[in-house]
Order: C-alpha cells, then structure tokens, then sequence
C-alpha cells in the first residue's frame, strides 16, 4: 500500500487599484482535499485511487435579463453582487488499474480508469438559456463530466 493525504486551507482576497476596496477573489477555494491510495497487485498490476474535494468557487448571480441590442432574439444577463455566491462543494473519485509492462523494448503502461466514480453532480457554474421565440429565459446549471471511464497508454522513449 502507499498514499498520502493533502488538506489545505487558505483565502485569497483582491484590491481594486482605483477604489482600494477588498474584495474576495472568483478563485478563491478555501478548502481543498487530495487524497491518493496505491495498492499493487503484483505482476505489475496497480490499483489506485484518488480523491478529490474543493470548495465550490465564487461567482456572481444571474438576478434577470435584458435585451441584447445587438442581437433582439437573446437576452443578455444581468449579474447581481459581484462573487457574492459560492458553487456547491465539488468531490469526486477517480479509480485506476495500469498495468506496467513493454512494448517495443521499452517501458510502458497501460490503463483502465473510471473518472468520478459515484456520478457526483458537480456544478462548473450557471448561464442564461433564452427561449428566442417567447423573449423569455431561465438560469441553467452547468455540470462537470459525470461518470468518465477511459483507457490509455504510456510510451517511454
């Protein structure tokens, strides 16, 4: 077996260089988790996982809509207080099996993953989705990849 834990927290602030005002930054993630576990099988077989976690991010909200005077079929959104909202708390856990071996005498790996393996909805963020026909629109979740399987091979030269 081998692994390792990584917690950290931190706050990141910015100044507006005309106003002198602090404000908390779009990025700013106050708790982020990582955590990888090993487990090797023999014959070069792994087994390994990773987990990851983070506080969502700031964003601003989508409070309305206006017209776009460049285009009368869309809405433009109207934002309300800047990074005033945080996104939901982002996890997942990613599963892998590699394979250490050769190919063409050289080394290689091979690998069979499951990205986000419990499907956990993870929010990226929210958009306006217009309704051209009825000049009307609603606020939309924009989701992380879900459940992700993928194969993959390494190649040393």
């Amino acid at each position: 077996w081998s692994g390792w834990l990584a917690i950290s927290y931190s706050q990141s602030e910015r100044t507006d260089p005309l106003t002198g005002e602090n404000t908390a930054y779009r990025l700013d993630t106050p708790l982020v988790i990582h955590g990888v576990l090993n487990y090797k099988l023999g014959n070069g077989w792994t087994l390994g996982s990773v987990f990851t976690g983070r506080s969502g991010n700031l964003y601003s909200p989508i409070t309305g809509a206006r017209p776009n005077p460049y285009h009368p079929d869309y809405l433009l959104p109207v934002y309300g207080e800047l990074n005033s909202k945080r996104l939901p708390f982002y996890h997942r856990l990613d599963l892998e099996l590699r394979k250490q071996s050769t190919l063409f005498n050289r080394p290689a790996e091979y690998t069979i993953a499951v990205r986000n393996l419990y499907n956990r909805e993870n929010v990226a963020g929210y958009y306006l989705l217009n309704q051209p026909d009825q000049q009307s629109y609603s606020i939309k979740k924009d989701e992380d990849l879900g459940l992700f399987p993928y194969v993959g091979m390494k190649l040393w030269f």
